[in-house]
């Protein structure tokens, strides 16, 4: 059964309630209003994980973000994301209702594009499997029922493998059909959207429905507790951009189920990557004491691949297989 959490997830038509001072949702993008800005926040991003050297960016608490008082918007920016699933994002602030903020996170520019190989690729597995059937079927009609039985019953056997393949697959082929430009994500890298502003001290949560666009009911957050596996899902750093005087926090997510590498039960196999949905937000901040400075951080792409990020072999996921 889904929690109250998981449910309230599911209503459509959310309300921010009184916190929000401007209601208007407004989409733009980091990209073109800051290439070089957007260009570093993506190069945190690498083919395995989210590797960020400590000294030149600070990890903060995901369970304690809040509105900057100078800030004039929310803007939540997606930058990049390297899952198979077809995740959505939402926030709410000051444990009131949801807010849908991308509600189908995939990108034909992401570090694993969503692209129409994918779906012809599951259209030629469906072709194969309905040729061999066919094939199975007027091999069967030529048999002899007493003379054939052994080999009557291989084939049965197949065809009912096939069946069972074939219930799930045709679904799914037409579902991924429905998603974004027929199958293909349509989100592009940088692509944002503005809130408007909200009331001091405001409290920001932000969670994922991991799969949520293909139906997926897990909810991964800020808040750790509210996870459907308790285990953390996020990580945070905090940027100050000097040249701007704006705030903002890079949050990356694991969307997948469970402990490292585990398969038993509910668990997905995770590989605790935690770029499986990278976005930044501008408007937020980790100090509540201090809403006017924060973090000045000037490191450059250059300090950045000096520290060094790690790269581990990608491992593609997706739950159509």
């Amino acid at each position: 059964m889904l929690s109250q959490f998981s449910q309230n997830l599911m209503i459509a038509g959310f309300a921010l309630g009184s916190v929000l001072l401007a209601t208007e949702v407004r989409a733009f993008s980091l990209r073109d209003e800051n290439s070089e800005l957007f260009n570093y926040f993506n190069s945190l991003v690498n083919r395995e994980r989210l590797a960020i050297d400590e000294n030149s960016l600070p990890q903060i608490d995901p369970e304690a973000l809040y509105w900057k008082e100078s800030a004039k918007s929310l803007n939540i920016f997606f930058i990049n994301e390297g899952a198979g699933f077809r995740n959505q994002l939402f926030f709410r602030v000051n444990s009131g209702s949801s807010q849908i903020v991308f509600d189908d996170i995939a990108s034909p520019e992401s570090i694993i594009p969503e692209n129409l190989s994918k779906l012809a690729n599951l259209q030629a597995k469906i072709d194969r499997l309905e040729a061999e059937k066919l094939a199975l079927l007027q091999e069967k009609a030529q048999l002899n029922m007493d003379l054939d039985r052994d080999r009557i019953s291989k084939i049965d056997d197949r065809l009912a493998g096939i069946n069972e393949e074939l219930s799930w697959r045709i679904p799914a082929l037409a579902l991924e059909k429905t998603l974004g430009n027929n199958g293909v994500g349509t989100l592009l890298l940088g692509n944002g959207r503005s809130f408007g502003a909200f009331e001091r001290n405001s409290q920001f949560e932000f969670f994922i429905k991991a799969n949520g666009a293909r139906g997926g009911r897990h909810i991964f957050g800020t808040s750790i507790d509210k996870n459907s596996d308790g285990l953390q899902h996020v990580i945070a750093y905090e940027y100050y951009d000097a040249e701007t005087h704006e705030n903002y926090v890079l949050l990356g997510f694991e969307d997948l189920y469970g402990e490292l590498r585990l398969t038993r039960g509910q668990n997905q196999n995770s590989d605790r990557d935690f770029n499986d949905v990278v976005f930044v937000v501008r408007g937020v901040t980790s100090n509540l004491t201090n809403a006017v400075e924060v973090y000045e951080i000037t490191s450059t792409l250059a300090l950045l691949s000096v520290a060094g990020l790690s790269t581990l072999k990608l491992r593609r996921r997706s739950d159509v297989r």
